[in-house]
C-alpha cells in the first residue's frame, strides 16, 4: 500500500518534471526514482585486449601477419600442442587427426601464427579472423575447454597489440567505433594490465581513449590484478592515480583455485583490507571478479572476513552473479559501509560456465529485491558470439525480465 502511494506521487512528480523540464530529461529522471535497480552504462564489464572485434584486427591490414616472429610463435601464442589441437577442434571443426596432419608436434616449435593462417583452407586473414574469436557453434564444446581457448585468445589479442605500431593500432581503434553500435560503447568500463596505465604499453592505452573521445565514448578504467598477485594491487592502484579503480581478475578458473596452493599465497586479511582501505580513501572503485565459477574457497573465505566488518564507507562492483546466494547478500547487506553493485555478462556466463538464462534472471532478481543494482556488461565482446547489448537486453527480455537501460532501451 505505501509502496503505490510512493508510485502515485513519484507518477505526479515526473508529470511535474515533464510540464517544467521537457519529457527527454525528466524520463531518466524519473526511471531512475521509480526503478532504481536498472541499468546505467552501455558496458560495464570488459577487458581491453577482448574488447575489439576480429574485423577491427583485420582492418590492419597485413600488418597482422608482420609483428615480430618471437610474438608470433605457437608455442608463445598457443603454448602447447594439446592446446593447438583444442583450438583447430573449436575454432576450424578440426578432428584431431585433420589438425596433426596440418602441423605435426614435430614442427609446432618453429611456426608462427602466419604460418598457421596459411596453411589452412581459406584466405589467410579469414583464419586469423577465426583464430582470435568463437565463430562456430560451442554447445557441445565443455566449459573448461572454452575457457582455456578464451584464455589463449586473449592472451594473443593481448601481444598484437603491443607489438602493433601506432598507425596500425589507430585503423583498429577507428574501426572498432566505427563499425561496432553505439549502444556497445557510449560507455564502457575497462579492465586493463599496469603496462598500459603506467608501463611501456601506456601509449597504445592513451591513443585509445583519445579516439574514444574524440567519438564521444565515455570510458571508465580500472587498472588490473590477477589474484594470485594480490600482494601487488595496493602498488599498482596508488602508482596509477589517473585510474577510475582497481580491478582484481581472474575469476576464470577459480573452481581450481583451492587445489593450488601457489596461486593463493598471498590470500591474507592484512593485503586484501590495505588495499580497501586504499580505495575507499580515495572514494574510487573496487571491482572484485568474484561468483563467476564459485563461491567458495580460499578466496572467497578471505572476502567474508574482511568485508563483514569493513568499518569504512567504500565502493565495491562484483564482476559476476553466476554463484551469488542469499547468505553472500545478506552478508554484504549487513554491513552498510559496503555502497555495492553487480555486472551481468550475459553471453559469457552461458558460453564459459554453462550458465542458464533463466537461472541468470533468477539471479538478477535476488540481487534486486535486497536493493542492489546490476549493469550489463559483454565480457569478450570482440571474442564471443551473442555479446552485444542489444543480443544480450533481448535475451534477457525475451526470457521475462524487463531490463530497461536509461539510455538504450531497445524495445
Amino acid at each position: 500500500m505505501i509502496r503505490a502511494r510512493v508510485i502515485s506521487k513519484l507518477k505526479l512528480f515526473c508529470l511535474f518534471e515533464a510540464m517544467t523540464r521537457g519529457w527527454l530529461k525528466s524520463a531518466a529522471v524519473c526511471l531512475i526514482l521509480i526503478f532504481p535497480n536498472l541499468a546505467i552504462s552501455s558496458n560495464s564489464h570488459e577487458h581491453f585486449a577482448s574488447l575489439f572485434l576480429a574485423e577491427n584486427f583485420a582492418a590492419v591490414g597485413d600488418e597482422v601477419f608482420t609483428v615480430p616472429r618471437d610474438v608470433q610463435l605457437l608455442t608463445h601464442t598457443i603454448g602447447t600442442y594439446e592446446r593447438y589441437l583444442m583450438i583447430l577442434k573449436v575454432n576450424f571443426g578440426y578432428s584431431q587427426e585433420e589438425a596433426r596432419k596440418l602441423i605435426s608436434e614435430a614442427e609446432f616449435s618453429d611456426l608462427t601464427i602466419s604460418d598457421l593462417c596459411r596453411r589452412l583452407p581459406g584466405a589467410p586473414m579469414d583464419n586469423f579472423k577465426k583464430l582470435i574469436s568463437f565463430s562456430i557453434g560451442t554447445s557441445n564444446i565443455q566449459s573448461m575447454v572454452l575457457r582455456k581457448i578464451y584464455a589463449t585468445i586473449e592472451t594473443m589479442r593481448l601481444g598484437w597489440i603491443k607489438s602493433f605500431s601506432n598507425q596500425a593500432l589507430e585503423k583498429m581503434y577507428r574501426n572498432y567505433f566505427e563499425t561496432d553500435h553505439r549502444e556497445n560503447w557510449d560507455e564502457i568500463h575497462l579492465s586493463i594490465p599496469k603496462s598500459f596505465a603506467i608501463g611501456e604499453h601506456q601509449n597504445q592505452y592513451s591513443q585509445f581513449l583519445q579516439i574514444a573521445k574524440e567519438h564521444g565514448a565515455q570510458i571508465k578504467t580500472y587498472i588490473s590484478v590477477v589474484r594470485s598477485y594480490l600482494n601487488k594491487a595496493s602498488d599498482h592502484f596508488m602508482s596509477a592515480p589517473h585510474t577510475d579503480g582497481v580491478d582484481i581478475t581472474s575469476s576464470i578458473f577459480e573452481d581450481e583455485e583451492h587445489s593450488d596452493t601457489k596461486k593463493t599465497k598471498y590470500f591474507t586479511f592484512e593485503i586484501l583490507k590495505h588495499l580497501l582501505d586504499q580505495v575507499s580513501q580515495s572514494g574510487k572503485e573496487l571491482r572484485i571478479h568474484a561468483f563467476e565459477a564459485s563461491n567458495r574457497g580460499p578466496f572467497y573465505h578471505l572476502l567474508m572476513q574482511v568485508l563483514a566488518k569493513y568499518d569504512k564507507p567504500i565502493r565495491i562492483r562484483i564482476g559476476h552473479i553466476n554463484h551469488i546466494n542469499k547468505q553472500w547478500l545478506e552478508l554484504f547487506s549487513s554491513n552498510t559501509n559496503l555502497k555495492i553493485r553487480f555486472d551481468v555478462n550475459v553471453a559469457s556466463n552461458i558460453t564459459l560456465h554453462s550458465a542458464n538464462v533463466h537461472e541468470i534472471i533468477e539471479k538478477m532478481k535476488l540481487i534486486h529485491s535486497f536493493g542492489y543494482s546490476t549493469d550489463l556488461g559483454s565480457d569478450g565482446r570482440g571474442i564471443l558470439p551473442g555479446t552485444s547489448y542489444r543480443a544480450q537486453l533481448k535475451l534477457l527480455n525475451t526470457n521475462g525480465l524487463q531490463y530497461k537501460c536509461l539510455k538504450y532501451y531497445v524495445p
